[in-house]
């Protein structure tokens, strides 16, 4: 899939007019922000998709990191390992958080790595 084709997709206008709205996208629950103030921007919707793929990822993130805390607990060297790594994932989703709004700023349509083409909203 060619990325400059996505970007391409999306009138000048729209990525101008929502920019904004694109950026709520990647700061976690306001992604719902996003979706109320530009219901009809396919550029909003397209980072909309892209931040709600990422909060999801992050709530499950979130739920077994602390699953795995109680478990490596048990496990003084080898747990602290486990979840110093673990821990290193939440540093990945910020870069993906970063990369995401410095899509909407230069007004391309990137997916994110990894997690960048699933799609949630329509």
């Amino acid at each position: 899939m060619d990325l400059n084709k996505i970007t391409e997709v999306f009138e000048e206008k729209d990525k101008e007019a929502n920019k904004v709205a694109a950026i709520l996208s990647y700061i976690w629950i306001l992604v719902i922000v996003t979706l109320i103030i530009a219901p009809d921007s396919k550029y909003a919707k397209y980072h909309a998709n892209q931040g709600l793929s990422l909060l999801i990822c992050e709530v499950i993130y979130g739920i077994v990191k602390n699953i795995l805390g109680v478990i490596c607990g048990f496990i003084p060297f080898i747990g602290g390992i486990i979840m110093a790594l673990y821990g290193l994932l939440g540093i990945v989703f910020f870069i993906f958080r970063l990369l995401g709004i410095i899509n909407v700023i230069k007004g391309e349509a990137k997916p994110l790595p990894i997690i960048g083409n699933i799609q949630l909203i329509k």
